[in-house]
């Protein structure tokens, strides 16, 4: 994860000092995505699923996307990161994602 996050930083550093062609950015993001989403289904433990694979790599280009194109406003990007970190969040804490731990032994006591 941080490989991809590394080469995506660079390639964002190096568009900001000489301008890449859009295709040539999406291609690098598809192709970084394709090679590390795998990992990423198999770390959180998810269902490899195709259309998961692909919904998965249509979201990271569009959000990354999505960023570069907010970028030149001063501080949407930052009000816009902090809420979407915010909604995920909230997700992440809805009950139908918390799993209960197994059963344990009862002990035993006097």
């Amino acid at each position: 994860m941080a490989a991809v996050s590394a080469v995506l930083t660079a390639l964002g550093t190096y568009d900001d000092l000489k301008p890449v062609r859009v295709m040539v950015k999406f291609l690098i993001e598809v192709a970084l995505i394709a090679a590390f989403y795998p990992l990423f289904v198999n770390v959180l433990d998810l269902r490899m699923d195709f259309a998961l694979v692909i919904l998965g790599a249509i979201g990271i280009v569009v959000l990354g996307n999505g960023f570069n194109q907010i970028d030149v406003l001063d501080g949407l990007v930052s009000g816009v990161s902090i809420f979407i970190c915010l909604s995920l969040f909230v997700m992440y804490q809805s009950p139908s994602r918390r799993t209960l731990p197994p059963d344990l032994p009862k002990s035993k006591t006097p």
